[in-house]
């Protein structure tokens, strides 16, 4: 069961920035081509750059903490072993690794960074068409750094950068959106279910939840409950009542707080570092 632990992300977080992202640039685009101004050009300019490079980070992150495993490639000064991923809460370690990213996004070579997030997506970056993205960060750095006044810029250059740069998030989007098109709300809700209740004959998944004909969770089977939970032992009442709260309240007919067990008597405590990390993250999951 370890070995198969779910990794916490769901498609649509991703599809839903970039359509929030991507929205934005439109917006700075078409203030761009309603002025002329040398200050105000050049601060939309600023603003649609910082609108990518805070997509690229965004998506950095969300993966990162949805696919801890990956760690082991962006942090080799971390004594990494194999089973740190299966521990919950590494909020700390992956905050420093996304510091670093963002100094990269700012500091350093941005084709380096883009790599960087190609390798942590773990997708093939040939068909994104980079071209030009170091024109626009240098375009970027001189009228933030170098050439804050003297550096004069015009609608059809600032088209030009911001246009491209809208044209690679899409990209980026598709192909992250075909890699991971499988994880949906209900792969989560399916996957989280069974590896925090194991292999229980009184757990199934699909025996708690009524589903429709494509699988995918329509309600709580509370009849099923009523039929199992006098036969459930100590332990499955504890990790079940705090999967359940998460749905709605429990009905003290069929659970107690005196069922609840201490914290040292639960053979596996992953499991419910597991299920508060997940519904800190999802708590509307089973609504």
């Amino acid at each position: 069961m370890e070995n198969n632990k779910p990794n916490l992300f769901i498609i649509d977080d991703i599809t839903n920035s970039y359509n929030r992202f991507l929205l934005e640039l439109d917006s700075v685009i078409s203030l761009i081509n309603k002025d002329s101004g040398q200050i105000q050009l050049k601060s939309y300019y600023m603003y649609g750059y910082a609108i990518f490079e805070n997509t690229l980070l965004d998506t950095y992150k969300q993966i990162l903490t949805s696919f801890p495993e990956r760690i082991k490639s962006e942090a080799p000064i971390i004594n990494f072993s194999n089973k740190l991923n299966e521990f919950s809460l590494l909020g700390a370690v992956i905050e420093e690794i996304v510091a670093d990213f963002s100094m990269g996004l700012t500091y350093g070579n941005i084709d380096k960074v883009f790599n960087r997030l190609g390798i942590a997506l773990d997708i093939s970056q040939k068909s994104i068409s980079k071209s030009n993205l170091s024109d626009a960060k240098k375009l970027r750095n001189n009228i933030t750094h170098d050439r804050t006044i003297d550096e004069i810029v015009t609608v059809e250059i600032l088209n030009k950068h911001l246009i491209n740069l809208k044209k690679i998030l899409q990209e980026l989007q598709n192909q992250i959106e075909c890699k991971y098109k499988d994880y949906t709300k209900d792969k989560l809700r399916k996957d989280a279910w069974k590896w925090v209740m194991g292999t229980s004959s009184l757990l199934v998944y699909e025996e708690h939840w009524k589903l429709d004909n494509n699988g995918n969770m329509i309600c709580y089977n509370f009849d099923y409950l009523e039929k199992t939970v006098g036969i459930l032992s100590s332990s499955e009442k504890h990790i079940l009542m705090l999967y359940l709260v998460n749905y709605s309240t429990l009905n003290e007919k069929q659970f107690s707080i005196k069922q609840l067990l201490p914290t040292v008597s639960i053979n596996n405590k992953n499991r419910i570092a597991f299920i508060t990390e997940l519904f800190n993250k999802y708590p509307l999951l089973l609504q």
